[in-house]
């Protein structure tokens, strides 16, 4: 999904970042790709609905400088410390034929087997790092958990990928696991199970 990106341009430094935000403004900058660093506002209520929206920070941007329009993903965000609240953004320029790698969450669907034991379910990894084209950036990554058994675990490499997406993160390394309640063995809890 692209939106496309309401902004104005402005001048720097700190006073006029403080005179924005004042406004109810962020100050926010755009670079990569061969494009000149250019300082940009943007509303925050904007930024709040591309964070919170299913794609957040992998929403495609289309911004229009000088004529031009670019496809940008928003690169850093920086956020007050303690309220939380967005001080200042970085966009990144990319290019619509080439690959990326950014980082994608993980979605779990289902209730493993091995909880319904009484197990309890460890998320080792919420989010892994893929390659594709800026097109075919995924929201999330469905992870399919419901099968998993007691001291069962599942990979990277078990997540099924869409097409033009590849894994850059190590496929060896454990997702999730539903580990055996202390003090207790997976054979024994599921064969009193089976007796019951």
């Amino acid at each position: 999904m692209t939106i496309e990106l309401e902004y104005k341009e402005r001048g720097t430094g700190k006073k006029k970042a403080r005179a924005l935000r004042k406004d109810g403004l962020i100050p926010a900058v755009v670079y990569g790709n061969s494009l000149a660093n250019t300082s940009i506002s943007i509303t925050e209520p904007f930024i709040r609905s591309v964070l919170c929206s299913d794609s957040g920070k992998n929403t495609l941007i289309a911004l229009n400088l000088a004529g031009t329009t670019h496809q940008v993903l928003i690169h850093e965000v920086i956020k007050h410390p303690i309220t939380g609240k967005v001080r200042h953004l970085d966009f990144l320029c990319i290019d619509p034929k080439k690959s990326l790698t950014i980082t994608v969450p993980l979605r779990f669907e289902g209730n493993p087997k091995g909880v319904k034991l009484g197990g309890l379910l460890l998320t080792i990894i919420n989010e892994i790092t893929v390659s594709c084209l800026p097109k075919d950036i995924p929201a999330a990554l469905p992870v399919n958990i419901a099968h998993l058994g007691l001291e069962k675990a599942l990979k990277i490499s078990d997540i099924p990928l869409p097409n033009g997406v590849s894994i850059v993160t190590d496929s060896n390394r454990v997702v999730v696991k539903v580990a055996a309640p202390k003090g207790t063995k997976a054979e024994d809890i599921e064969s009193s199970q089976s007796a019951g």
